[in-house]
């Protein structure tokens, strides 16, 4: 006689049901720094159902994320950005309270805000697509979208360009501006989360632009 067979389901523990502490487990717990998309979907696995939507649950993410980050509780490093708790953090089984940022608001629609707005959208598109949906000049969003690829949040593609999950994706454009230190000059962006990508600037390829090339960035330089 074989004896019957009882289906175990797996539920995850009831702390893990809280979006934070999801998120900082799986970072305590993690054999090596991870990227934000693997982050996410293992963390959510134990917290769907914590928002009404899914991408409601992600924002919760982000936002808990930059401020882990901002506070020194986070390290991230590498292109794309990959995630890892400071080694003096480890033994902390629940995830810290941090200041939330002020609330940021309703962005302002400018040619730069309209290219980022119209990314989010489409996800995936060419330069006429883009300038299109943005009723933005090709050449700012060319600046933008070279940027914004060196940075991490899109990638080449055969046909253009493609949204990239390493880094967020808020409703409120990163601003882009020119620094300079004693290392030379940098292209700074800064997300709407305080996270701050520097890219060297290139060389110019075209002398007799350079004049004005070198003119400062702001809000990667379209308006």
């Amino acid at each position: 006689m074989t004896a019957a067979v009882t289906a175990t389901i797996w539920r995850p523990a009831p702390a893990l049901r809280d979006p934070d502490q999801a998120l900082w487990s799986e970072l305590r717990f993690a054999d090596a720094p991870v990227d934000l998309f693997t982050l996410f979907v293992a963390a959510i696995r134990n917290c769907e159902g914590a928002h009404p939507r899914r991408g409601d649950t992600y924002r919760h993410f982000e936002r808990s994320l930059a401020g882990w980050v901002r506070a020194g509780f986070v390290s991230v490093t590498g292109a794309p950005p990959l995630y890892h708790l400071e080694r003096n953090r480890l033994k902390m089984a629940s995830p810290p309270v941090v200041p939330a940022l002020q609330r940021t608001p309703f962005p302002k629609r400018t040619q730069h805000q309209r290219l980022w707005s119209a990314m989010r959208v489409l996800r995936a598109f060419d330069l006429p697509m883009l300038t299109m949906a943005a009723n933005a000049r090709p050449q700012a969003a060319l600046q933008l979208v070279g940027v914004l690829t060196r940075a991490g949040w899109l990638r080449r593609t055969k046909t253009g360009w493609q949204m990239s999950g390493a880094r967020p994706w808020p409703s409120v454009a990163p601003t882009v501006s020119r620094v300079v230190g004693r290392d030379g000059a940098h292209i700074r962006v800064t997300d709407a989360f305080g996270g701050i990508v520097e890219l060297p600037v290139r060389a110019q390829r075209h002398p007799r632009h350079s004049e004005r090339a070198a003119a400062p960035i702001v809000d990667g330089g379209v308006s």
